[in-house]
């Protein structure tokens, strides 16, 4: 997976609609696992952990705290079962 964002601007969000139609067509390819890594408060990288974890997600690994533009993140690795 990589970076999905909401389009705030028109205010239709179909990233749950892209992650659920990626594991349908991933689990029919023969794929077990989807993995993410997320951090914990802002969209950077993907989304905030909470959106994965509502998407079936489990809670993930914890890898680090790295600094971005203008705040520190912890960033997280997640995987959801197919």
């Amino acid at each position: 997976m990589t970076c999905i964002y909401d389009s705030s601007r028109e205010g239709v969000d179909y990233r749950g609609y892209l992650i659920d139609f990626l594991a349908q067509q991933a689990r029919e390819l023969g794929y077990r696992v989807l993995s993410v890594v997320a951090g914990e408060k802002p969209p950077y990288p993907n989304d905030p952990v909470e959106f994965f974890r509502d998407r079936g997600f489990d809670n993930g690994v914890y890898l680090e705290r790295v600094l971005l533009r203008n705040c520190w993140e912890d960033i997280y690795f997640l995987k959801r079962k197919l």
